[in-house]
């Protein structure tokens, strides 16, 4: 047994170069610390525990077998131990924990007590929906849902989702987008809020507005609102070789010209409203190449109806309408 002893002590001096003890005792292991906190905010100290959500390694540890002697040779009685542990706050994919819920797939995860909780909303028979306030677990959608106040609808995936929400044209009716009003004389693009366009009005007259009349050439235009919003609707002349009497009238009935059809009606403005507008001012300091219709708009499709006042000096010819959004 010694002789055994004698030739393992020997071999654990020569090779590992330790020094000979009584009872030849060697060192108990070598470590070779490799974890790894990438972002440096974990703790990587004796028993240390991480704080954040950081890549762990394992450390490599060369653990050797006590080289004392004893009855029956040597005995390995002390297995190394790594004692620089990496602990993550989450296991999971979160990068740390938040105080907002979130969905990853159909599992909800929550911060509780600065650690992440997560609940499988499937096995609820739920899907978990993301929400203003944070995510939940709710019932699968079976149908389409439609927001008044901000005109977007979201229709049912095959997955009990709400999906990407679209914009209605003219709104809600129900949990469906509402269908556009038509008229045989807006022949002309349909226009939305924000919109901008040019055009030259002479052409056909068809139409006159309530706050006065004279025979000028107009354009009709659709308009799509799709929720309740104060909008200014702005014509004016910006011909560079004719002066333009605007007049602007803006109805629900597209061919109805009574004072139930129609939401609002400018035939001129004071100059001091004018900035930018071509053409002089008149009597009354009055610009007569521009006009407004301004309100609140509840959703739904209205004809803006562009139209000018032959007298005089004044013609049909190229303005400017804008779609304000206010």
């Amino acid at each position: 047994m010694l002789v055994r002893g004698a030739r393992l002590c020997s071999w654990f001096v020569t090779v590992l170069g330790a020094s000979s003890m009584a009872g030849c005792s060697l060192p108990r292991g070598t470590l070779t610390p490799t974890g790894s906190d990438v972002d440096a905010v974990g703790s990587s100290m004796d028993g240390g525990v991480g704080i954040d959500a950081f890549t762990a390694m394992p450390d490599a540890f060369t653990a050797m077998p006590d080289a004392s002697i004893g009855s029956d040779g040597f005995v390995a009685s002390d297995g190394f131990v790594a004692r620089d542990v990496f602990t993550p706050t989450d296991a999971g994919s979160d990068a740390g924990c938040t105080a907002a819920t979130h969905c990853e797939a159909e599992v909800l995860v929550a911060c509780v007590g600065g650690a992440p909780m997560r609940t499988n909303c499937t096995a609820m028979a739920r899907v978990c929906e993301p929400g203003a306030g944070g995510a939940s677990c709710v019932a699968p959608c079976t149908t389409a849902r439609c927001d008044p106040a901000t005109g977007m609808r979201e229709a049912c995936d095959p997955s009990g989702h709400y999906g990407a929400p679209m914009l209605c044209d003219v709104g809600c009716a129900g949990n469906a987008c509402a269908a556009p009003g038509i008229c045989p004389y807006a022949t002309e693009a349909a226009l939305h809020p924000g919109d901008s366009v040019t055009v030259d009005l002479c052409g056909a007259d068809r139409h006159d507005g309530r706050c006065s009349s004279g025979g000028g050439d107009e354009r009709v235009y659709t308009l799509y609102v799709p929720r309740l919003m104060h909008l200014v609707i702005d014509e004016r002349d910006i011909d560079m070789t004719r002066n333009i009497d605007t007049l602007l009238y803006v109805r629900r009935v597209c061919d109805d010209p009574g004072a139930g059809a129609e939401f609002g009606c400018n035939d001129d403005q004071p100059c001091s409203v004018s900035d930018g507008v071509m053409g002089p001012c008149e009597s009354g300091n009055l610009r007569w190449g521009h006009s407004i219709v301004s309100g609140d708009f509840p959703a739904g499709t209205y004809w803006v109806l562009a139209d000018s006042i032959d007298t005089g000096s004044y013609v049909c010819g190229t303005i400017q309408l804008r779609i304000q959004m206010m």
